[in-house]
């Protein structure tokens, strides 16, 4: 991992790639690693959509898939166990 220094502050900066389950990722990237197509996985985020208190859009599919709406695309972060 890299690390980067702003104003005194050291912050390590995860790898960018595709398989780093700290990134988010779009619905075409995940539906891919989930075995779904996108058009699927979109339809069972927005059933699963929820305002999260700080006024956000989330929505938790269980099995360590979560998403959050950003505008009209939804990130997908997944847990370990799926990459």
């Amino acid at each position: 991992m890299s690390e980067r220094r702003a104003v005194g502050v050291s912050l390590e900066v995860a790898p960018n790639t595709a398989l780093n389950p700290a990134r988010w990722l779009s619905v075409a990237v995940a539906a891919e690693l989930l075995s779904e197509s996108a058009s699927g996985l979109r339809k069972k985020l927005e059933r699963a959509a929820r305002r999260a208190p700080d006024g956000a859009i989330v929505a938790d599919l269980g099995s360590g898939v979560t998403a959050r709406k950003l505008g009209k695309l939804w990130k997908i972060r997944l847990s370990p166990e799926w990459v």
